[in-house]
């Protein structure tokens, strides 16, 4: 018989004759954070009433997305006492591994041994690589008891041993806390009631994107979800303008308003790599990248100072569609983080005060018509629109002109003092 399992059969049998533990006597592993593909080390820690001459440890990770490289007494106190005989087995197959450590083997005895203490400290420690694909979330890595690996005769547990006695401690088993590096978050956003204003979705995530969904819901009544899209964002820019060549080829809008009473609901699926000649075109991996855009509407009766949730929601839509990130042809669950639209009081304007200076005079008519036909400032539409219509066009600065110069009709409210728009209409006012 090897000596390895001779030995561990000869510590296992000990606690054929074991002593009771008492409080202190205690074997733990804490619950470590990582991230997939991360290397760990978990560390195994003690306190115990009597000083340890030897002890044996047996773990199991059964069911935890990892691979243990090593079990030993490498960066504790107990390696300092340079022990006569450490010897670990580990059996891939069985996700289980046991560790034997006896500090003194053979005269001449010179009396070391692993103090008592009151308090946990490191006496052996599981190194771990996370597989690269792991499964986020709280995967357990226990003490085993009755493990019989590599040869040992007997089955093996977690003992403490003094003077020939076996103690068997109380056990706290540990775990790793995976975090997703994947995240999708909506931002908030500041919309005068009867304004507009976008919520940016952004995502973080490591490895490159092949596409993604996104699914969201918020309060119908309050807020509109008026349209969904990628135009100017780091997706665009990083990818390419959908239509361009190598660009985004496939963006998938859906909006249902309301889904439910109360509750509306809007969708987006992008890939970016969907037509024939397959050139694999991805979204590098980043932080924070703004991967779409949900412009609302806030009603014009919505009170100031609310905090409407815009939230990513799984499953709803018809067909259902899921917060996903598409990564090698597998679809990942990103951690998902909710936003906001949080209503500011409406703008006031004066009615026909397109350049917002207070006067109303030429440069109104002036500024409407660069608004019109020059792509110019419109910070204000309601103000532009001067006749009160619900539209801009021509009419508008005409108008402002027979006012002026032509003893014509007023702009209607708010109009000659600020105020806000007493018709709702789709035009806002960012002032």
């Amino acid at each position: 018989m090897n000596r390895p399992a001779v030995l561990l059969g000869a510590i296992a049998a000990l606690s054929l004759a074991g002593a009771p533990a008492v409080a202190l006597d205690r074997l733990a592993m804490p619950e470590v954070d990582a991230t997939p593909g991360d290397r760990v080390v978990l560390p195994i820690e003690a306190s115990n009433d009597l000083p340890i001459h030897g002890f044996t440890i047996a773990i199991s990770w059964d069911g935890a997305p990892a691979d243990l490289e090593s079990l030993g007494i490498e960066g504790t106190d107990v390696s300092a006492l340079e022990p006569e005989f450490v010897e670990a087995i580990i059996d891939p197959s069985r996700r289980a591994a046991i560790l034997a450590v006896i500090i003194e083997l053979a005269p001449p005895f010179r009396l070391r041994e692993i103090g008592a203490a009151e308090s946990l400290r490191p006496i052996a420690a599981a190194r771990f690589a996370l597989h690269p694909r792991a499964t986020p979330g709280r995967h357990p890595i226990r003490f085993a008891e009755g493990i019989r690996i590599g040869g040992a005769g007997v089955p093996v547990g977690n003992i403490f041993s003094n003077e020939g006695r076996s103690i068997a401690p109380a056990i706290e088993d540990g775990a790793f806390a995976i975090e997703n590096p994947n995240k999708l978050r909506l931002g908030e956003v500041e919309i005068r009631a009867g304004g507009r204003g976008d919520c940016i979705a952004r995502a973080t995530h490591p490895d490159p994107l092949q596409g993604y969904e996104i699914a969201i819901v918020f309060p119908s009544g309050p807020l509109t979800l008026e349209s969904i899209g990628v135009d100017g964002l780091d997706v665009e820019r990083l990818v390419g303008r959908r239509g361009a060549d190598g660009g985004i080829e496939f963006v998938h809008p859906r909006i249902t308003d309301p889904l439910l009473p109360g509750i509306g609901w809007g969708g987006i699926g992008v890939q970016f790599d969907a037509l024939e000649p397959f050139a694999g075109q991805t979204l590098r991996g980043g932080e924070d990248q703004s991967i779409a855009r949900f412009r609302f509407r806030v009603s014009d009766d919505a009170e100031p100072g609310a905090r409407l949730a815009i939230e990513p929601r799984d499953g709803y839509g018809s067909p259902p569609l899921d917060n996903a990130f598409l990564i090698d042809g597998r679809a990942q669950l990103p951690d998902l983080a909710g936003g906001a639209a949080i209503v500011l009081e409406a703008a006031r304007f004066v009615r026909g005060d397109g350049n917002g200076d207070g006067i109303i005079n030429i440069a109104d008519p002036i500024h409407g018509l660069s608004y019109i036909f020059a792509s110019g400032p419109g910070d204000c539409r309601d103000a532009i629109d001067a006749n009160d219509d619900g539209g801009i066009d021509i009419a508008d600065p005409i108008s402002i002109l027979s006012y002026i110069f032509a003893e014509g009709a007023a702009p209607p409210p708010p109009f000659p003092d600020p105020g806000v728009d007493p018709t709702p209409d789709p035009l806002d006012c960012e002032r």
